[in-house]
């Protein structure tokens, strides 16, 4: 995995955190409530990540 592959990992887990924050930050929501929404985005794009992950090298079988 080259550096540039572990960056759009990374982006790619950050966008929804990014996303909640700034549409938080339109919509005027509290900091605590956004920061919890924030987590709670990382985490669902991170356990979707890791689905898609399992299903392509188990279930599609690429090696």
């Amino acid at each position: 995995m080259s550096g540039s592959d572990v960056f759009a990992w990374l982006l790619l887990l950050g966008l929804p955190a990014t996303l909640t924050l700034v549409l938080g930050w339109v919509l005027r929501i509290r900091p605590a409530e956004l920061i919890g929404a924030a987590v709670t985005a990382t985490g669902v794009s991170f356990v979707y990540l890791l689905v898609l992950l399992w299903y392509i090298f188990e279930v599609v079988g690429v090696s």
